[in-house]
């Protein structure tokens, strides 16, 4: 790491109170720069006292990522109880704000802690508001292994999707609303990677421009899993709707009457995601298996597909593949 245009590290020897003859130690510099990273007007203020009363300021004007990776602006970290007490060192008290990131403004609290000793170091994060919810985090690392975990509540749909929209957007014309809420975790070392998620959508609404394509008060649940293979990852996911109605071109699938539940077993390599099991299953209505291909990228969508009808069961099938 490289820096440039100091304008200086600051000694405060004020009067000294106590045992301390610092008070305050301030580093600050123009630019530094560290790989392809770029951190522009930067001031670090550490300041002295008895364990309890040591604090510490960070603020950072911008800092440019590197490569396509979108900017961050304003960042200033307060650290209101700094623990600097060998082997344990870290901040009990953090709170983080963050004026113009890809994500909009954020404000989180955060603490952390290192031990020296045995080499472990854990981290919690806060974030109160965030797409009209909430998200909380976890982190831990130590010889065994790494883990990380979440858990996202009380998410609005239309909030989240404007939030989203730097990477990914809904076609012009269609609209969303509802609730979402989820869990995520994952875990890596010595073993192989295993990420696990779930995603709860509730009382969803959607509609494309021509209507051909509509949800009411929809309620569904997404289970994925993620296991590190050679040359990319096994995928195993469950798609279950429990409630609401949803129609698609001629299919009319009501959740209420014949909860839909699909599994998918497969690998994704690359930019493909090739399912080479899906079970799709409706009490009192269908089942059927088969097999597809996603193509990921900048146009997401299915490269092939076969599947074959096990069961196709009346009245229930009138109504949802003839009526309309």
């Amino acid at each position: 790491m490289t820096s440039r245009l100091f304008s200086g590290l600051l000694l405060a020897c004020l009067p000294a109170t106590g045992a301390h003859a610092i008070d305050a130690l301030v580093f600050k510099a123009r630019e530094v720069v560290a790989g392809g990273q770029r951190l522009a007007d930067v001031s670090v203020r550490l300041t002295l006292g008895t364990e309890a009363a040591t604090a510490a300021t960070l603020e950072i004007a911008h800092i440019q990522p590197g490569g396509d990776l979108p900017g961050l602006r304003r960042l200033r970290l307060d650290c209101r109880a700094v623990v600097i007490a060998d082997p344990r060192f870290g901040c009990t008290d953090a709170r983080l704000t963050v004026a113009q990131t890809p994500l909009g403004s954020l404000s989180l609290t955060a603490s952390g802690e290192y031990r020296a000793d045995t080499s472990n170091a854990t981290a919690r994060l806060a974030i109160a508001k965030l797409a009209g919810g909430r998200l909380d985090l976890e982190a831990g690392s130590a010889q065994a292994g790494w883990r990380v975990d979440g858990r996202a509540r009380d998410l609005q749909a239309a909030e989240l999707r404007a939030l989203l929209s730097p990477w990914f957007a809904l076609p012009e014309g269609w609209t969303l609303e509802g609730h979402a809420s989820g869990r995520f975790s994952a875990r890596g070392g010595p073993t192989p990677m295993r990420a696990e998620a779930t995603l709860a959508l509730a009382d969803i609404n959607l509609s494309n421009e021509d209507s051909t394509i509509i949800a009411e008060g929809a309620a569904a649940t997404l289970a994925l899993a993620l296991e590190t293979r050679e040359g990319g990852y096994g995928v195993d996911a469950t798609l279950k709707g429990e409630r609401g109605q949803a129609l698609a071109g001629p299919v009319l699938l009501d959740f209420n009457q014949n909860p839909l539940t699909v599994h998918a077993l497969g690998a994704w390599t690359g930019s493909t995601v090739d399912l080479t099991r899906i079970d799709v299953a409706a009490p009192r209505l269908l089942t059927m298996h088969g097999t597809a291909k996603v193509a990921l990228g900048d146009t997401p969508g299915l490269a092939s597909g076969h599947f074959v009808i096990d069961a196709l069961e009346f009245p229930a099938a009138y109504t949802s593949l003839m009526q309309i």
